[in-house]
């Protein structure tokens, strides 16, 4: 995993736009390519929104070395119904460095 797990909501609820910030310690170097990736299924995995992509350097710069902090702000609109929710960073689809979901 790139990160240890620390997410913050400022406020949520389904359908409707929230802001979290996202705070981690990385264990990989993260560069200009890398995403940070926010995904949304139901509980039997089918997808209910489109991928959400973000530059994983925004508000930090590039290059993030390991053992550094990453601190992003992001905003995006929430699924109309139940989901999981899926952070992730990524290079690539094949080289993804970690991830985390939870369900709400």
């Amino acid at each position: 995993m790139v990160y240890q797990q620390n997410l913050h909501f400022i406020r949520y609820k389904v359908n409707q736009k929230i802001t979290a910030i996202v705070t981690r310690i990385l264990k990989n170097d993260v560069t200009e390519q890398t995403k940070l990736v926010v995904a949304f299924s139901d509980k039997n995995g089918a997808t209910l929104a489109e991928l959400i992509f973000f530059d994983a350097c925004t508000g930090s710069g590039c290059p993030i070395k390991a053992g550094d902090a990453i601190n992003q702000k992001v905003e995006f609109n929430l699924p109309d119904k139940s989901f999981y929710m899926v952070f992730s960073m990524a290079n690539s689809e094949s080289d993804v460095l970690g991830c985390f979901y939870f369900l709400y």
